[in-house]
This record gives C-alpha cells, sequence and structure tokens, in this order.
C-alpha cells in the first residue's frame, strides 16, 4: 500500500487491517515492492526507492519500527558487466537463518544475501554449505560442512542480541567435515551459527532448548 507512493505496510489481526508502524513510513516514493515473512512472522520489505537514485532498499520490521538492512538503495552502487543505476524486477527471499536474499535484473542478473557483520552484503556462494542436527537440541549439535581444500575455517554462535556464545577456530578438510559443538552451558533460545574459510560465510539457525 502507498500514501502519496510512499510505502505502508498492513496487516490483518482477525478483525482489521491495522499499519506496521508509520503509514508512508518509506524516506521518498517507492514502487517495484517485494515482502516476505521472518519465522517470527515479522515481515522484510524490499523496494526501489527515489531519495536512494532508484536503488533497492530492503526494511525489517523488528515489531516496534522499521529498520534498513544494509544501506538504503544499495544497488545503485553495484557495478559489473551490463550494469544499470537502477533495476527492473526483483524477487525477496530468507534464509534459514532470517537474512534476506535479493534477486534482481539491473541489465544482468544479479543475486546477493545480507549477512550481518562488516559486510552488508555479499555475493551468494555455492562453494560450501552448513547444516546442524539435532536442532532444535538441548545437549549437543554435530555441524556439518564442506571444503573443496584443507583450511582453516572459524566457527562462531552468537545470540540474537549479536553476543557472541561460542568462538572457535580450525582446521577443515577437503571434502565433508563434522564437529560436535556442545551447547548445554547455553540459554534457551535461537543463536545464528556462522562458519568462515577463504573469506565466504555460510550462516544457519541454531535453536537451544
Amino acid at each position: 500500500m502507498s500514501n502519496g507512493n510512499r510505502t505502508t505496510v498492513l496487516r490483518w489481526n482477525g478483525n482489521s487491517w491495522s499499519a506496521l508502524g508509520n503509514v508512508g513510513f518509506s524516506a521518498s516514493q517507492t514502487s517495484l515492492h517485494s515482502i516476505a515473512l521472518e519465522s517470527s512472522g515479522n515481515p522484510v520489505i524490499a523496494y526501489k526507492e527515489a531519495a536512494n537514485t532508484y536503488g533497492m532498499t530492503v526494511m525489517r520490521w523488528d515489531g516496534t519500527n522499521w529498520n534498513s538492512v544494509g544501506t538504503p538503495g544499495f544497488t545503485s552502487t553495484i557495478t559489473g558487466p551490463g550494469t544499470i543505476p537502477s533495476f527492473s524486477s526483483r524477487y525477496l527471499a530468507l534464509d534459514n537463518a532470517d537474512n534476506p536474499v535479493i534477486a534482481f535484473t539491473s541489465g544482468y542478473l544479479y543475486a546477493k544475501r545480507f549477512v550481518p557483520g562488516p559486510t552488508s552484503l555479499a555475493e551468494i556462494s555455492s562453494e560450501f554449505y552448513l547444516k546442524s542436527y539435532p536442532n532444535p537440541t538441548s545437549e549437543f549439535t554435530t555441524v556439518q560442512f564442506n571444503a573443496k581444500e584443507s583450511t582453516n575455517y572459524r566457527l562462531r554462535l552468537t545470540d540474537m542480541l549479536g553476543r557472541t556464545a561460542l568462538n572457535f577456530d580450525g582446521i577443515a578438510v577437503n571434502g565433508q567435515n563434522e564437529i560436535q559443538v556442545p551447547v548445554n552451558n547455553l540459554s534457551k533460545g535461537i543463536y545464528l551459527m556462522e562458519v568462515e574459510m577463504n573469506k565466504k560465510k555460510q550462516i544457519t539457525k541454531l535453536v537451544v532448548q
């Protein structure tokens, strides 16, 4: 929904529609909207925004306010074959850690994933995968990932406030790797598990019961 071509998001509460945050909360006129829901049910929305050189802005609702994910209008700074300042289509989804994944056309097709931390947007990489089981768990979880060569890795577990709960380094072997991670001393809740190697990251969600 737009208010003077600014973005408004409405949620049905079972009886009526109510606005999430301010009506027309975007900084300027917007178009080409796409929306997805986090596992909590909170929406994430992407749109083309006039105030940011018609680049893409991604906003996340935290239950109280709308917050920018990364830099507003981030697509206007991307360079590559066939890129143009604006874009003509976009698709928004969320990975298993509720981080936004964006695909858009700007002369060529591009795909970006939001990565929490100093680097806000990173090229999606399929060079290694990451999963853990059992999940949810209360005692330990087995972390499984693959590597193309023997290399150093870092595994980090953070809570939803960004506080580090576990952090250790190791050496991955070529092929599939499995590590048992004890979680019995952690508080119950949702954590983000990150494995980084060769300057590439994969992130998954871990639930401790």
